[in-house]
């Protein structure tokens, strides 16, 4: 079997609504696990601005902290990834180290 043969066999198995579930499930984990860094972060920033600016950008540099903290509440409002098992029908997607992959 050739490696374009190979390609096509693993593009055929990937489940595009699981990998995206898995991704939104992922990224949901990420805001909620990390927010209230984000959120520190977005103060330290704005704080910067300020202070560097005299506050002329203050309006513009509340406006986008609010949107970015909207969003990041809403990513980490997504339901968790679905558990699913790994197996020959469902690929892993996720990087692994070379030694734990599969034999070509």
């Amino acid at each position: 079997m050739s490696l374009n043969d190979k390609l096509k066999q693993a593009i055929d198995q990937i489940d595009p609504d699981r990998l995206v579930a898995e991704l939104k499930g992922a990224a949901g984990e990420l805001a909620r696990e990390h927010g209230g860094r984000l959120e520190e972060a977005l103060d330290k920033i704005g704080a910067t601005v300020d202070e560097k600016t005299q506050g002329k950008y203050a309006d513009q540099l509340a406006s986008a902290r609010a949107k970015v903290s909207e969003s990041v509440a809403k990513v980490a409002d997504l339901p968790p990834a679905p558990a699913t098992p790994p197996d020959a029908e469902h690929p892993d997607y996720r990087r692994r180290p070379p030694e734990e992959l599969p034999p070509a």
